[in-house]
């Protein structure tokens, strides 16, 4: 064959028989076997140039020659001459239809496909289609059955699935590694998928006493080196020097031979940088360090910003670097490391790829903030936190107007491809467009808003809207660094405060009592009586901890200038980490049993973006009309909720009764408004008639189940059917014009987050990350009877005294505990007579309720 093509090139180019000859050549070896044609494929490119224009477009010519281009195409993705896999993939699709009709095509193009896409779900994050790589390509290989060769292949990529899967899921990997490079083995020598599988793998390693030891890197001379350098670096534990030279100048090899893209040689650099900061901090060398900062820098520029896997590492390197090189502030360069979490989480399709791509945001969010802490600034400590928190949140609303945001900014053609992809649901957007759309929104938002939190400007302005004092992070301390609360008013002044009583961990009082809090189960039949006891006694014990942690020291010395000209300051919390579980209003005063709540007027928010999210939209005045569901009929699926049917119908009849009532009523008879499924619960939050009403308010069974890969948490509603966190931002997003003012959420745990507490991903965030102005949900499983007392009073308070919904609550929860109360005029009597005015001021009665938003 190549005697055959070194004769071509001799022809001259005007004889016509140099075009057939070429033709001739590539349809001997699109016919070839597979072990004869992987040696040949290099050719087809010059060949398939030689017939341009030369050789008769007929069909059977032009289906040969889409196959042939599809082939010559993954020779060049496999040899990094086409680096762009999303252009691959759309460039692939036009050959399909030009080879239809060829035998073998049809299989050809599906396994090409699914090579394609795992490559680029794998080198772009996409943990969705990562995640169902396994199943699509099982699916691929049942329609080659029978083809041997096609058969070997789909064995490839399913193993190369798995591997990515598992790697996505935090799991050992090494054994499916194992599996996938030896099915590639099994490929016929020189296949092009099997040095991809070789250069591919060469750089993940085998498990070894000290990390992962990597093999000889394939046929790619880069790798090779790289490889030979990763194995002497131990993982990054290697102490013999002699060995850590070694590696270093196999890494500066691979750098001087290497001909990636600038996205691998992002890589090279980085792992020549960490051969010489570990090189430095046996010998203290100063040039390595000044060397290490040099790559660093230069690996930020091949990176090209946080779209890169690699963009968190490098700047917590170059970070650390001119930190110990004696640099005034290393923290704008670990600030500007977190991007790339809010990049990786807003790329991903649906929310539980959103989830596992936020897994490891909190965390690096404050470890950088306790770096800015350790400087002194309040306002870049706001900006690192508020980096780790509510990103699957923030994903869903940052990209619920996305056409309208392109439209904006210009790009019509971009607006386009979004709606007619989109046209199929949010999730099945290509994640290449996906990437292309949100770098060109990135690209066109001057202020780089929408890969960072709120600047402190914003913040103020959003209080202001919101009629707040204050914005406090409370964030916990962990040997050795102390709690602390980071504060920013609206006034524009900001502050840290320590809290050193703020501390969680093992061997603390406080965990037995927030272990109380953490139980979760699908329905309340799982809370056994010691479970109840336990979370009562829990929650009291907490609020005296509470005061004396964190809310005594702020109210007493932290927040002594906030809200001067008015009565009470005004204040909304973001606890970090296992400090949402804690009950805050309810901090008890020791020396005189005063609630927090009779002090101040709190709110929570899941971050300050969120925050602003909620400012920035247009309030919805209070109405008459709205929608009350009450205790619907499960069918078998969870426990009867009497006084919840109590409690809604009280509230409808008393205060909505120009609304609809949906679910059961308390004598149980039928209802002509409606059994209260989940579709009329979504029929009304979609439909933008007047007559629908702007509050809803649902007493019923909310249910969370946290468990890795299965997360959700839904309200149980007619029928045993669902409605779910996870569907309800997309399903308000759709309808833009509908404005709903209040969502009263009278269940259990619906403010309790599915997937983990920085992530405040829950039933309520989920309405507001929809556009519900104003949320109230609950912390734990609060008791039916109590808790009908203090939805009444809420509405009371909001309708006949007219107080906004963050002080209406306020007031209801100080009825509760208020020893000389009356009963309202308006509570109907049957609501009265079941109410046990001794259960209403315990603590688990009322401190359970949490505002959010307007």
């Amino acid at each position: 064959m190549a005697a055959a093509v070194v004769e071509l090139r001799r022809m001259a180019v005007e004889r016509p028989e140099r075009g057939l000859r070429a033709a001739a050549l590539v349809g001997f070896i699109m016919g070839a076997e597979p072990g004869r044609m992987t040696a040949r494929i290099r050719h087809l490119d010059e060949l398939l140039e030689m017939t341009a224009g030369r050789v008769p477009e007929t069909p059977e010519w032009v289906r040969v020659r889409g196959c042939a281009r599809a082939m010559a195409l993954m020779s060049a993705v496999a040899e990094h001459r086409v680096t762009d896999l999303g252009w691959a993939l759309r460039r692939l699709d036009e050959l399909r239809v030009e080879a239809d009709g060829q035998p073998g095509a049809e299989q050809l193009f599906a396994m090409a496909r699914a090579g394609l896409e795992t490559q680029q779900a794998m080198a772009g994050g996409d943990i969705a289609a990562i995640r169902d790589l396994p199943a699509t390509i099982a699916k691929m290989r049942a329609g080659a059955a029978g083809n041997t060769a096609a058969e070997a292949i789909g064995v490839v990529l399913g193993k190369a699935a798995e591997v990515a899967a598992a790697q996505q899921r935090g799991e050992d990997f090494f054994g499916p590694l194992a599996e996938l490079r030896a099915a590639a083995d099994a490929l016929p020598e020189g296949h092009h998928l099997r040095e991809l599988v070789e250069q591919m793998t060469s750089l993940i390693g085998e498990p070894g006493p000290g990390g992962p030891q990597s093999p000889a890197g394939g046929s790619d001379p880069a790798l090779v080196h790289a490889a030979a350098g990763g194995r002497l670096f131990d993982g990054g534990a290697e102490t013999d020097l002699g060995r850590i030279d070694l590696g270093i100048e196999e890494f500066r090899q691979a750098l001087a031979v290497s001909g990636a893209g600038p996205g691998q040689r992002a890589f090279f650099l980085f792992s020549l940088a960490l051969g010489l900061l570990r090189r430095s901090e046996l010998t203290n060398s100063l040039a390595d360090l000044r060397e290490v900062e040099e790559l660093v820098q230069q690996a930020l520029v091949a990176a090209g910003g946080p779209q890169h896997q690699l963009w968190p590492e490098l700047n917590e390197m170059l970070a650390h670097t001119r930190q110990r090189l004696g640099a005034e502030s290393s923290r704008k360069q670990a600030l500007e490391g977190l991007r790339a979490h809010t990049w990786q989480v807003l790329v991903q399709s649906d929310l539980p790829a959103r989830n596992t791509a936020a897994r490891d945001a909190a965390t690096n969010a404050v470890d950088v903030a306790r770096l800015c802490i350790a400087e002194g600034d309040p306002d870049d400590t706001i900006q690192a936190l508020d980096a780790g928190r509510g990103l699957a949140l923030y994903a869903a609303t940052a990209t619920a107007d996305v056409s309208a945001r392109l439209a904006a900014a210009g790009l019509s053609d971009l607006a386009r491809r979004w709606r007619a992809a989109a046209a199929l649901g949010p999730e099945r957007v290509p994640a290449g467009l996906r990437r292309e759309v949100l770098a060109a929104l990135g690209e066109h938002d001057a202020a780089g808003g929408l890969l960072d939190p709120p600047k402190p400007a914003e913040i103020r302005d959003a209080l202001l809207a919101l009629d707040l004092d204050a914005l406090v992070y409370l964030l916990p301390g962990a040997a050795p660094h102390p709690g602390h609360a980071i504060i920013t008013t609206a006034a524009g002044e900001s502050g840290i405060m320590p809290l050193p009583s703020l501390m969680l961990g093992s061997g603390l009082a406080v965990e037995a009592d927030l272990a109380a809090l953490r139980v979760r189960g699908l329905t309340d039949r799982d809370l056994a009586p010691t479970d109840t006891d336990r979370l009562v006694g829990g929650v009291s014990r907490l609020c005296d901890w509470a005061w004396r942690a964190a809310i005594g020291p702020l109210l007493e010395r932290g927040l002594t200038g906030v809200g001067v000209d008015r009565t009470l300051p005004r204040v909304v919390l973001v606890p970090v980490g296992e400090l949402a579980l804690i009950p805050w209003p309810a901090a008890r005063r020791p020396s005189d049993g005063t609630y927090a709540v009779e002090l101040a007027e709190f709110s929570q928010a899941a971050s300050a973006r969120m925050l602003c999210h909620s400012a920035g939209l247009a309030p919805v005045p209070p109405s008459p009309v709205g929608l009350v569901v009450g205790d619907p009929d499960t069918e078998g699926h969870g426990i009867d909720l009497p006084a919840a049917r109590l409690e809604a119908f009280a509230v409808q009849q008393t205060f909505f009764r120009a609304g609809r009532y949906l679910g059961r009523r308390p004598d149980l008879k039928a209802n002509a408004g409606g059994t209260g499924t989940a579709g009329q619960v979504r029929s009304w939050l979609t439909d933008t008639g007047p007559a629908a009403g702007a509050m809803l308010h649902l007493a019923c069974h909310g249910l969370i189940r946290s468990d890795p890969g299965a997360a959700t948490s839904y309200l149980l509603l007619a029928g045993g059917e669902r409605l779910a966190a996870e569907e309800l931002a997309g399903l308000m997003a759709a309808a833009p014009a509908r404005a709903v003012g209040l969502v009263v959420l009278a269940a259990c745990r619906t403010g309790q987050s599915m997937f983990g507490y920085d992530e405040a991903y829950s039933l309520g965030t989920a309405f507001l990350a929809g556009g519900a102005r104003t949320v109230l949900s609950t912390r734990w499983p609060i008791p039916d009877l109590a808790t009908s007392a203090l939805m009444f009073m809420f509405h009371r308070y909001r309708v006949v005294g007219g107080l906004p919904p963050r002080a209406a609550l306020r007031a209801a929860q100080l009825w509760m505990v208020d020893p000389g109360r009356e009963w309202p005029p308006e509570m109907p009597a049957p609501l009265r007579r079941v109410l046990d005015p001794a259960h209403l001021p315990k603590v688990a009665a009322w401190a359970g309720f949490v505002h959010w938003g307007q």
